[in-house]
């Protein structure tokens, strides 16, 4: 069952693929504005929110091309967000596609510089500005954060090397 569907998804354009991802990240950009709305909060999501959360999907139709500047521009679009005051939430669901399409291109260390002063930088300042303490920021957002983007960033090296290597052996 499983070997059947891998062989469908092997059969896609890399099109059909990026599109299938686009809109994925872009609906779970929708969803996750729309949760993150808390009472009392500075700035409720507006329609510019929900522009700035499908235009990061958006962005991954051009992962294969640029994939580093498609990494710089959704981390630019997520600070705007943030910058916006708008409801933080994690940064790595908006973040992993591109870290991960960055890696496989071969800028996983570049990749890593700019997610951990965006992490460390924006993240903890977004979270911090509404007024969570220092232990919860720690605990739920950066590390977490860096965490999961870490292993998006690690298995975008791995793949990249194993291809390497697949073509050296061919």
């Amino acid at each position: 069952m499983v070997d059947e569907w891998l062989a469908r998804l092997r059969g896609l354009s890399p099109r059909a693929v990026d599109a299938g991802i686009a809109v994925a990240v872009a609906a779970a950009m929708v969803l996750t504005i729309s949760l993150a709305q808390e009472e009392g909060a500075t700035r409720q999501p507006d329609a510019l929110a929900y522009l700035l959360g499908v235009s990061l999907g958006a962005l991954l139709l051009l992962r294969r091309r640029w994939p580093l500047g498609v990494l710089v521009a959704s981390v630019g679009v997520l600070g705007l967000y943030y910058g916006l005051d708008y409801e933080a939430f994690s940064a790595a669901v908006p973040l992993a596609a591109a870290t991960y399409s960055a890696a496989v291109a071969g800028y996983g260390l570049r990749a890593a510089v700019i997610l951990g002063a965006f992490v460390v930088v924006a993240g903890t300042v977004a979270r911090l500005d509404e007024g969570d303490s220092l232990a919860d920021v720690l605990r739920e957002s950066l590390v977490t954060d860096a965490a999961l983007l870490g292993a998006v960033l690690l298995l975008g090296e791995a793949v990249r090397s194993r291809r390497a290597w697949a073509g050296e052996v061919r």
